[in-house]
C-alpha cells in the first residue's frame, strides 16, 4: 500500500497569511492539490478543511504533516512565560 503525505494549514484570523506554512509544507514534499487549510480558531478541531481531510481523504497508512510557524510570542504565551516578580 503506498503512503499519501497530506498537508494541514490553520491560521486563527482571516488577515493570517497561510504563505508561509504553504512553502514549508511544499518543501517537504507535501503536493500542493493535497494541502487543506482553516482560517478559524484553533479551540476545537470541529474546522471544516480538518474534517474533510481526516474524514475523507486520509487513508490507514497516510501521514498528515502540519506545519507550525511562529514568528512572536503571542500576548497569552508572553504572560505564561512572565516569573512572578519577587518584591
Amino acid at each position: 500500500m503506498s503512503q499519501t503525505v497530506y498537508g494541514y494549514i490553520r491560521v486563527s484570523s482571516k488577515d493570517q497569511n497561510i504563505e508561509r506554512q504553504r512553502k514549508e509544507l511544499i518543501a517537504y514534499g507535501v503536493a500542493p492539490r493535497r494541502i487543506y487549510m482553516d482560517k478559524l480558531s484553533g479551540k476545537d478541531f470541529n474546522r471544516p478543511g480538518y474534517q474533510k481531510l481526516t474524514r475523507r481523504k486520509v487513508k490507514p497508512g497516510d501521514l498528515i504533516v502540519v506545519c507550525l510557524l511562529y514568528t512572536s510570542p503571542s500576548p497569552r504565551d508572553r504572560q505564561k512565560s512572565r516569573m512572578p516578580s519577587s518584591a
